[in-house]
């Protein structure tokens, strides 16, 4: 832990201490010890385990140093953020609060797996409080493609903070770029370009799933006769766990079979879809799901309309493309 009480009562935090005074836990308020080294950043370690405890023991360098460096810069834009608080209400320690234009924000800096319904609780807890909830994931879970600590900021958003370069990250669909600490408080996710490829190839029925497979047979769709353009654009799509290439076979069918679809239509099509297991979707415990279907729908007729598929009519009524 980075905050302890020394004998007048009064928080420090580690990288201020000194090795002179003794310090004591503001959870169990038993001593602890100032930990001070060449490489990880100075923090506080109980000299017994408690079980009482609220703070993380045994917490990593890059734990350590990532919540330190969040605080720090935090500190520069005049956030009076604070370490380690204990909201009394929830029986909780977020790693930092803050406040920013007037609102109240907590940051849960999290390097190791913590499972979806614990997840859920504590950002539910934080949001019955008032505070606006930050996820920031580690190194490990970044590159996991774990997105249970994925979040709507407008679209679907997953931050890393890397503790060797000192920056943070913003993985969304379609790229990973990084952002400042601003982008990252406004909620101002720059918009991503789907990139749409234009050059015809030869169908393959290797790169449907057996459930596309068999939602074509069930309508009499033969996959010679779909669009061969459909099947080389990209088939990862974040969050979905059905490839999108398949996504896109589901929408333009609709629109072919009815042909013409209007925008709620569709959506509530694609909400069928994904009722019934026909389009899979990862565990997000933190992204609304309709608000996540609407996402993949419009990037889906987005995609339709650049390869000349569908087009869009007045009202938002989509047709196919003669």
């Amino acid at each position: 832990m980075l905050i302890a009480k020394n004998h007048r009562h009064h928080y420090c935090q580690a990288k201020l201490a000194t090795k002179e005074e003794n310090y004591y836990c503001p959870s169990c308020l038993q001593e602890v010890l100032l930990k001070i080294g060449k490489v990880k950043t100075p923090y506080f370690a109980h000299k017994k385990v408690c079980s009482q405890n609220l703070f993380s023991e045994g917490e990593t360098i890059e734990h350590v140093q990532g919540k330190q460096y969040l605080y720090d810069l935090l500190s520069k834009h005049s956030c009076c953020p604070v370490l380690e608080p204990y909201i009394k209400t929830l029986k909780q320690r977020p790693d930092i609060l803050f406040f920013y234009e007037h609102q109240q924000y907590v940051i849960e800096f999290q390097c190791s797996f913590i499972s979806s319904e614990k997840i859920r609780q504590r950002t539910e807890g934080y949001v019955k409080e008032g505070y606006h909830v930050i996820w920031i994931v580690g190194r490990k879970l970044f590159l996991s493609h774990n997105l249970f600590f994925a979040q709507t900021t407008p679209v679907l958003s997953l931050f890393h903070l890397n503790t060797q370069t000192k920056k943070l990250y913003q993985k969304t669909v379609g790229y990973t770029h990084a952002i400042t600490l601003v982008d990252l408080l406004s909620n101002q996710s720059k918009r991503y370009q789907l990139n749409v490829r234009q050059t015809p190839n030869q169908y393959s029925k290797r790169c449907l799933s057996k459930a596309c497979l068999r939602y074509l047979y069930e309508r009499r769709i033969a996959v010679c006769y779909l669009p061969s353009v459909l099947f080389i654009q990209k088939k990862h799509y974040l969050g979905l766990a059905t490839s999108f290439v398949e996504v896109l076979i589901y929408v333009f069918c609709k629109i072919q079979k009815d042909k013409k679809v209007t925008f709620y239509i569709l959506f509530q099509y694609l909400v069928w879809l994904v009722k019934h297991d026909i389009i899979r979707l990862k565990e997000m415990p933190l992204i609304d799901k309709h608000t996540f279907i609407y996402q993949f729908m419009y990037d889906a007729l987005f995609v339709l309309e650049k390869i000349n598929c569908i087009t869009c009519m007045q009202d938002s009524v989509f047709i196919k493309k003669q």
